[in-house]
């Protein structure tokens, strides 16, 4: 299933209704679904404008669903609220995409159980931002003709790709318990990606193109190590386990 299917499914999956509130989660998550739909359209047709906008939407829809999230008493409710901010940051490529993330997860240590959608998709989102800066800042270190590369960068670079697959792998056990086969199959498939594309070849090769020393091999197959005790399957990664 795409990362699409999965989000529409998390919108459509969830009408929890706050009857004391200003918005209503149910109407937050149709926002969400007109938006989404309406970025995608634009991005698919090459509309400028009509991509402009339907970001500009999406961003006032993380920054309402944030407030209103901070306002709800309801937690199940606050999770839902801030799922909907963290949704809706993460596709306008609003920094604050993050912090929503978090905020949400911070309640949902306790309402986990009653909430493992919303949760779940809390923690994914997390990560697939982490990931998406981490990414841009490699897109500017890629080699160019007389360019460069920063050698700090290429460390931070590593260094941020590998604490967001540790953090994708300390948490996929709760994740793997408690959300839909889809997400945790599309969950495994992200991780795979980080670790063997992102990692292995991107930021190991951006390592060694600036000529820094970063143990490249001894921390990614600790990672390959951490993923087979959590029983993920990391098909990217072919070769023996170097013994560091």
């Amino acid at each position: 299933m795409s990362i699409k299917a999965i989000i529409l499914s998390i919108i459509t999956g969830v009408s929890i209704v706050s009857c004391g509130a200003t918005v209503r989660i149910i109407d937050a998550n149709e926002q969400l679904n007109s938006f989404y739909h309406s970025l995608a359209q634009a991005q698919a047709t090459g509309d400028e404008t009509m991509e402009v906008t339907a970001l500009s939407m999406l961003e006032d829809l993380a920054k309402s669903s944030a407030e209103q999230a901070d306002k709800t008493i309801n937690t199940l409710n606050k999770i839902s609220f801030y799922r909907v901010a963290a949704t809706a940051a993460w596709k306008a490529g609003d920094t604050n995409v993050i912090s929503y993330s978090n905020a949400g997860q911070a309640v949902c240590k306790k309402e986990w159980a009653n909430a493992p959608r919303d949760c779940g998709m809390l923690t994914f989102i997390k990560y697939l931002a982490a990931v998406d800066e981490t990414t841009k800042l490699f897109a500017i270190e890629q080699p160019k003709p007389n360019h460069q590369i920063d050698d700090d960068q290429a460390r931070l670079i590593f260094d941020n790709y590998e604490s967001a697959a540790l953090g994708m792998i300390s948490e996929s056990q709760q994740l793997q318990s408690s959300v839909p086969a889809s997400l945790v199959s599309e969950f495994n498939n992200r991780l795979n990606d980080l670790v063997c594309t992102n990692i292995r070849i991107g930021a190991n090769g951006l390592a060694t193109r600036a000529s820094i020393d970063v143990n490249a091999s001894c921390r990614i197959d600790n990672l390959r190590t951490l993923a087979g005790t959590a029983s993920i399957p990391l098909p990217g990664c072919i070769g023996p386990i170097t013994n560091c």
